[in-house]
């Protein structure tokens, strides 16, 4: 089992067991984020969950039903991103979701059951963003894929990724800090990084405000349970080319295993 690594700590790049060869070659970088809401008084107020966890609403919301729309009422899609350079730099830095990764080879993914699926974007350790299934990119749900063996389904689409990316840059330490996939456990992880996020990565709340300027990005009043649900609603395994299947993107670890946040 891999042991966590603090945040301002150099990652240990010896693969864990069992893990494919090549799948760890793809690269060794954990990024880090800033997570504090960059509000605009006119168009948003500050909600804070039951949890503690301040997160963005709209003072006029999307109406009920269509909450994987954009504020405006439309799909966001991959044109809108790209249309952008300035927008398409900030999600690949400090949001890790790159679009120029789509590119590179994507010929070690397979899909179990044997689904279409088109690569969105990379990260910066070598993971990858997938939408997966028939239809349009811009409707089909989001599989992210780890360097490190884990997999599952982030988003309903793309519409609904971007704002998770948003309120919750530390997405991946929620999965991984959650008793194996508890809401409480990821709720408790978000106060501890929401914390060394604003210590640590100031420039992210004029990132994401930059970004959430050109794109009709919606907002949620609970992501942490919106990836918590999704995440559980896996559909599909990734599998690579050895044949080795990715394991959920849930981790057993919980916040009381961090000697930091102790």
């Amino acid at each position: 089992m891999p042991v966590y690594l603090p945040a301002r700590s150099t990652p240990n790049c010896l693969p864990p067991e069992p893990m494919p060869v090549k799948l760890w070659q793809r690269c060794c970088h954990f990024p880090m984020f800033d997570q504090r809401p960059s509000i605009n008084a006119d168009n948003h107020a500050m909600h804070r969950s039951g949890g503690g966890h301040v997160f963005l609403r709209s003072r006029q919301p999307p109406p009920p039903g269509d909450g994987h729309r954009s504020a405006e009422g439309r799909m966001i899609t991959i044109a809108d991103i790209k249309s952008s350079p300035r927008v398409v730099e900030d999600l690949d830095w400090p949001f890790d979701f790159s679009l120029p990764r789509a590119d590179d080879d994507s010929d070690w993914i397979h899909l179990k059951p044997e689904t279409p699926f088109t690569v969105i974007a990379g990260d910066g350790t070598g993971g990858v963003f997938l939408a997966y299934g028939s239809g349009d990119v811009e409707v089909l749900p989001v599989l992210h894929g780890t360097s490190e063996g884990q997999a599952g389904k982030v988003a309903s689409n793309l519409t609904e990724w971007l704002p998770i990316l948003m309120a919750i840059p530390y997405w991946r330490d929620l999965l991984k800090f959650s008793g194996g996939g508890d809401l409480d456990e990821m709720r408790k992880t978000a106060t501890f990084m929401e914390k060394e996020y604003a210590e640590d990565f100031g420039d992210l709340p004029e990132a994401r405000q930059r970004i959430m300027d050109v794109l009709p990005i919606p907002t949620l009043d609970d992501p942490i349970k919106v990836l918590h649900d999704n995440v559980h609603g896996t559909d599909c395994v990734l599998v690579a080319e050895d044949g080795y299947e990715y394991e959920s993107l849930f981790n057993r670890f919980k916040p009381s295993d961090n000697r930091n946040w102790r």
